[in-house]
């Protein structure tokens, strides 16, 4: 079954399955992106689970689309951003450190984290969506509400910053 097909199903029965197949389809991968996103692999697990909670509750918002996987994307990527909002003291007016905004690199970061630290939030979200989930710009603008141009240059400016930090590092000789 298609994953509409298990939401539809899901939304007309009062069956778990449906949904139990949905979140095993789809939970490995949301968390690997969530934890590379928010830098930690608990408030990983935590969105994820809000996230289908969120399908569990409204899973027609999710049948109807043309991508579940983005629909799934974008509630994990939106919860996630207000987890780091909510982390650094960003609610309305108040003061505080913008998802824009660096974050110093997490000590023993690995793998495809390691270069991504110290990106800022919406760059590494856009990295993480084309690289991890093979995403294109349009996917990626719509899971992230970004224009297409804004998309590009993010994942631009990204790349660029990314593969500087992969680089071994040269100290200038006097």
């Amino acid at each position: 079954m298609t994953d509409q097909e298990l939401l539809r199903t899901y939304a007309c029965s009062s069956e778990e399955a449906p949904l139990r197949a949905l979140v095993g389809r789809h939970q490995q991968s949301l968390v690997r992106f969530m934890a590379n996103l928010l830098e930690d692999p608990v408030a990983a697990q935590d969105v994820v689970q809000e996230t289908f909670v969120e399908v569990a509750h409204h899973p027609a918002r999710y049948a109807g689309g043309a991508s579940c996987r983005n629909g799934l994307l974008r509630t994990a990527r939106n919860l996630g951003l207000r987890r780091l909002r909510l982390a650094h003291g960003v609610a309305g007016h108040r003061g505080g450190a913008g998802p824009e905004e660096r974050r110093d690199p997490k000590p023993g970061a690995e793998g495809i984290a390691g270069p991504l630290c110290g990106l800022s939030p919406h760059s590494r979200e856009v990295l993480l969506l084309k690289i991890l989930e093979d995403k294109s710009y349009r996917d990626i603008a719509e899971i992230t509400g970004l224009s297409l141009t804004r998309v590009g240059c993010l994942l631009h400016r990204a790349l660029q910053e990314a593969t500087q930090k992969m680089r071994p590092s040269t100290e200038t000789r006097s």
